[in-house]
């Protein structure tokens, strides 16, 4: 305790009185003393001078002032030493009173630790008996921990068992997903085995296509030649010709033979005329068996877009069999040049006839060869169906040539491959479904073992709750103890605060009693109250020997105290060292306790997670991986329906554009003829206007030498004129040729076809090459577009089942005018009809004299090319007969490789035949001009025999060909009444087709009507009603009656069936699965249920109880109810 400002030490100050009446005042000690103290000593001062001024002042002797001063200076000696003396008494009773203080506030403290060691006694003498209750209360508990033990390791044994066996169970789930999963990757190779090899056909297709172009080239170059050498031997044969007619025409200048000729020329004309007529009539029904044949052919593509990839390839091949055949067309074309030739020469010559006859015997088998390239082509693409259906078994081999009817059946056996395929898909699903049941079964059974767990786990956590609560006890009973403590420390900190109390009050009495001492030893009198008189009887020496002996007392009482003090505080350390060390052993073993239970909870909890982490994650693959089929499926969907329109769409554009490209064909064929026949008609005009002044001159005799100038200037002029002519027209024809761009020309019977790009502008002049432009042309984005754009509307007309077949040529007229204003230029119209209207302005009625021969030469290239014609007839009904037999009999045809590396081989050979031939070909142009050599010979020396013998030649050959036209007319009749019977097969075989389109458009339309019901449904209620996969009007044939015998529609009809089968057992399993989902989902909830209610508990078993009231405890103990046994034993 530190001392207070009254306990500071005091000291007197003594006052000397001088003689002159002046007081020194010498300060000795002022440590301890107070204001108060100082203003009475002030006042005792003031009093003394003015008592001794007033005796100085007074009237006494100066005798007694002597005396008066030595009386002052002997008292002051005696206060100088009494101060001293009281000075020193002052000290020694200040450090008394301060020994004094503190030895009372030592005793209060030494009063304070005895109660508190009395205390600390009886508590510890309260701590030894809990520590034995705790100590009896330990070993029950130990038993307990052994008996928890016991059954933890039972349950740990139990528990590993079943690890064991779910880990077993686990990995043969696991096993059966790698098998799953190694079928998967056997699937996919097997997929990438079949792409590649479609891929390796695709590279032998390209290769096929690049050799046959520049097989195409090459015969272009050969074409080129043939046509620069035919050139030159009509150049030399017109030579000749003239030469003959100058000869012929000397001879010839009787009036008679003239009017003989002109009557055989009338009779020859109306001959001409009648062939002509029937003529026309053989080329339209020639072009309405081609337009039935590219119908035909049209269909057959559909049906092989509407198919997979197999039919692009197909496709490829058609347009391969289309350039072949244009490429056959071009050597027949040069084949009847040469034959032409040939004629003309057979009219001059009666020995070269025969010759003439074996190179269109030649030219005929040759066209035999073309077809039997077209049926090798047919037989290629019947064995690329082949190589598709290489599972099936190979069928019966098929003497005969192959047939479109055999590919339609090649493609209806490949329709039912993938139906087969498609039924093990559905085998593989209902396989994939049986694998999800199992593995719902595993899962139930997890679910259980679980369930056990949990229970397993909520018995421990309920031992664990028990544990808790005794140790609630014990941090109660502890609570309790902490409690007492401080309400023990509270009593002390009162009991302090009253010693202290009292300490000040009794310090402040004898404070006030050392201050009224000090004032009576300072001024010797007493300024005390009356009831404190009775310290005025003793003496100093006494109050010193009491104050002494009082000094020695406390001292003494003091030493005592600190001895007991000292022993006290050794009595307290030794027990506070005990309760500590008790408080350690029971902290000890509560936290050994209390941690051995955490790591076992947390192991069970682990252990429990990561079960169920690797089932949720086992889930979750399962569901991913289902998750990433249906949406593969839905995109393949998409990408198939996608592709479909635009293969529709593009397919219509592609027939509009056929039509109109056959009809220009049309035209730019009746152009080409008519230009021809111009060009011979003025030919012969001029021929016959030499011929004219020939005989004019003959008949005129001499002309004078003016006349003769005359007819040179006039000659002249003409001469300069036609050059002027020329060179306009060269210039003419140089800048329309800078204005357009001929990407490809195309040499026909009719007249070269060209295919121009865009016009040309002054930046692109010269800056791309004509195929890089072609080819952008090709593969550009608008063009598409373009297409997809003008042909919507016609595929929402036909998407349409309701629409009549006028909203359709509607829909088709508008988008085939959206297209022809989009890609077509409208400057080449005007300027074909400029061309047009200029070349029957230049026509007259003259120059069908002088075109005569060309008109019986053309008549017999015809002729003969119907002829040629009607035997290729015949063939193509003996093959359809043949074929329609074969269909009868044999329903499903596969074709092996074997027969697929023969076909290339006979195409191959076919090729070197072409080969061949154009070699024949040229030999025979070698052999025309030694002929025309000869004939020039002969020309010269019996022109006037050759004459009259071709006259006769020409009669009689005029003779035979009417015969033979007759025949050709009956022949003709007879081969239309076979195209008629076969044009109602196949449109039989057509209406079947279309029958099995529209069954598999509904059958397409009702999936997607099931795929979008699927896809709402799972968004909708499971209650939701699935809609049917096909409609029954689908499914029964009572609509058409006349296509029950069809093979097509029954298998059509049966697959129908099978797939809607298929459709409502899928749907009944999906139901059955969404029950079970829904019962899992109730089990789920049940569980949580289970959950939420164990949770709950341990929150309430943590709810503290008081296992041990004592009796200082049992106030403030809760109400509550025990959850588990150990809360009802007695303490």
């Amino acid at each position: 305790m530190q001392p207070r400002p009254e306990d500071r030490k005091t000291s007197r100050r003594p006052v000397v009185l001088s003689s002159s009446g002046q007081r020194e005042e010498q300060v000795e000690g002022e440590g301890g003393r107070g204001e108060e103290e100082e203003g009475v000593m002030k006042r005792s001062v003031k009093g003394r001078r003015a008592s001794s001024e007033g005796r100085e002042m007074s009237q006494e002797s100066r005798e007694l002032r002597w005396r008066v001063n030595q009386l002052e200076k002997e008292n002051l000696k005696l206060s100088v030493r009494h101060n001293q003396e009281m000075c020193f008494l002052q000290a020694e009773v200040a450090r008394f009173r301060s020994l004094l203080e503190r030895s009372e506030a030592h005793r209060t403290k030494l009063q304070f630790q005895l109660a508190a060691s009395h205390r600390e006694s009886n508590r510890v003498a309260e701590l030894d008996r809990d520590r034995t209750a705790l100590k009896e209360k330990s070993a029950e508990l130990q038993q307990i921990i052994a008996e928890l033990r016991k059954t933890l390791q039972l349950s740990q044994q139990a528990r590993q068992n079943d690890q064991q066996a779910l880990q077993q169970e686990v990995e043969e789930r696991d096993q059966l997903i790698q098998n799953f999963s190694s079928e998967n990757q056997r699937l996919h190779q097997l997929l990438q085995d079949q792409q590649a090899a479609l891929e390796a056909s695709e590279r032998k297709m390209a290769d096929l296509l690049r050799e046959r172009q520049k097989e195409a080239e090459e015969s272009r170059r050969l074409a080129e030649e043939l046509k620069t050498l035919e050139e030159r031997s009509g150049r030399e044969k017109e030579i000749a010709d003239e030469k003959v007619k100058r000869l012929e025409a000397e001879k010839t200048a009787h009036l008679e033979s003239r009017s003989n000729l002109e009557l055989r020329v009338r009779d020859l004309e109306a001959a001409v005329a009648v062939e002509q007529s029937g003529q026309k009539e053989a080329q339209c029904n020639l072009e309405l068996l081609h337009t039935h044949f590219r119908e035909l052919e049209r269909a057959y593509s559909l049906e092989r877009e509407r198919r997979s990839h197999t039919e692009h390839a197909l496709e490829r091949l058609q347009t391969e069999f289309n350039h072949c055949q244009t490429e056959m067309a071009v050597a027949l074309e040069t084949e009847r040049k040469a034959t032409c030739d040939l004629s003309k020469k057979l009219e001059e010559e009666k020995s070269q006839l025969g010759k003439t006859q074996s190179l269109l015997q030649q030219a005929a088998a040759q066209h035999s060869e073309a077809e039997d390239a077209f049926h090798n082509f047919l037989q290629q693409i019947t064995a690329l169906l082949g190589t598709m259906a290489q599972n099936l078994a190979q069928p019966a081999k098929h003497d005969g040539k192959p047939s479109p009817a055999e590919v339609l059946q090649l493609l209806a056996v490949t329709l039912s491959t993938k139906q087969h395929r498609l039924e093990e898909t559905n085998l593989q699903v209902q396989d994939l479904l049986a694998a999800t049941q199992k593995l719902h079964e595993e899962n139930q059974l997890l679910q259980q073992l679980t369930s056990d767990q949990q229970k397993q786990i909520d018995d421990s956590q309920q031992m664990l709750g028990q544990l808790q609560d005794e140790a609630s006890d014990w941090t109660i009973q502890n609570t309790a103890l902490q409690e007492e403590l401080q309400t023990v420390k509270e009593q002390s900190r009162k009991e302090i605060q009253e010693l202290r109390e009292e300490f000040s009050k009794e310090s402040a009495v004898r404070l006030a009693f050392l201050h009224r001492l000090n004032q009576r030893l300072l001024t010797g009198c007493v300024l005390i109250q009356p009831p404190h008189r009775i310290l005025g009887d003793f003496t100093w020496r006494e109050l010193c020997d009491v104050i002494s002996e009082q000094v020695d007392q406390m001292t003494s009482d003091l030493h005592q105290a600190k001895d007991k003090i000292a022993h006290l505080q050794s009595v307290c350390d030794k027990k506070s060292v005990c309760v500590r060390e008790l408080k350690r052993s029971q902290g000890c073993v509560l936290s050994s306790l209390q941690e051995n239970m955490k790591r076992r909870e947390e192991t069970w909890s682990q252990q429990h997670t990561h079960t169920i982490k690797q089932l949720q994650n086992q889930l979750q693959m399962c569901r991913s991986q289902c998750n990433a089929h249906r949406d593969r499926v839905s995109s393949l969907t998409s990408d198939l329906s996608r592709s479909r329109r635009e293969s529709s769409c593009l397919l219509a554009a592609c027939a509009l554009l056929a039509g109109a490209l056959r009809h220009a064909r049309g035209c730019l064929r009746s152009l080409s003829e008519q230009k021809a026949v111009l060009g011979r008609r003025l030919a012969e005009r001029e021929r016959l206007e030499l011929e004219v002044r020939k005989l004019a001159d003959a008949l005129g005799g001499e002309r004078t030498e003016e006349e003769e100038e005359e007819e040179r200037g006039r000659r002249a002029r003409r001469r300069w004129r036609s050059g002027a002519g020329a060179v306009m027209a060269v210039n003419r024809w140089t800048a329309l040729r800078k204005e357009t761009e001929v990407v490809l020309r195309l040499e026909r019977s009719g007249g070269s076809v060209c295919v121009c790009g865009a016009l040309r502008t002054a930046a692109l002049k010269g800056a791309e090459v004509p195929a890089g432009v072609f080819s952008r042309w090709l593969r550009s984005k608008s063009f598409s577009a373009i297409i997809l754009s003008s042909m919507a509307d016609l595929q929402g007309a036909l998407a349409d089942s309701d629409s009549s077949s006028s909203h359709v040529m509607a829909a088709a007229r508008s988008g085939f005018s959206r297209l022809l204003d989009q890609l077509l230029d409208q400057s080449a119209l005007s300027v074909c009809s400029g061309s047009a209207e200029r070349i029957a302005e230049r026509s007259s009625l003259k120059t069908l004299v002088s075109g005569l021969q060309q008109h019986f030469l053309l008549f017999s290239q015809r002729l003969h090319s119907a002829e040629v014609e009607r035997r290729s007839l015949r063939l193509e009904v003996s093959n359809l007969k043949k074929e329609l037999q074969q269909e009868r009999a044999e329903l499903v045809l596969m074709v092996p490789t074997e027969r697929f590396q023969t076909a290339c081989e006979e195409l191959r050979l076919s090729l070197n035949r072409e080969q061949e031939a154009q070699d024949l070909i040229r030999e025979q142009d070698r052999q025309l001009q030694l002929l025309q050599q000869r004939v020039d010979k002969l020309a010269s020396e019996q022109h006037t025999l050759t004459h009259s013998k071709q006259l006769s030649r020409k009669e009689n050959s005029l003779r035979i060909l009417g015969k033979q036209l007759a025949g050709v007319q009956k022949e003709k009749k007879q081969l239309e009444q076979q195209l008629q019977r076969a044009e109602e097969q196949l449109r039989e075989a057509v209406r079947r087709q279309q029958f099995v389109v529209r069954c598999l458009k509904a059958a397409e339309s009702s999936c997607k009507q099931v795929r979008e019901s699927l896809a709402q449904s799972l968004h909708s209620a499971a209650t939701q009603r699935r809609p049917l996969l096909f409609a029954l009007e689908y499914l029964n044939m009572s609509e058409e009656k006349h296509l029950m015998g069809a093979p097509e529609v029954a298998a059509c009809q049966s697959f129908l069936s099978v797939v809607s089968q298929l459709h409502q057992a899928c749907c009944s399993r999906m139901d059955w699965l969404e029950q079970e989902v829904s019962a899992h989902h109730s089990h789920v909830t049940a569980l949580r249920g289970e959950l939420q209610d164990a949770c709950l508990r341990e929150n309430l078993a943590f709810i503290p109880v008081d296992a041990l009231p004592g009796p200082e405890v049992d106030e403030e103990k809760p109400d509550f109810l025990p959850l588990s046994g150990f809360s009802d034993k007695p303490n």
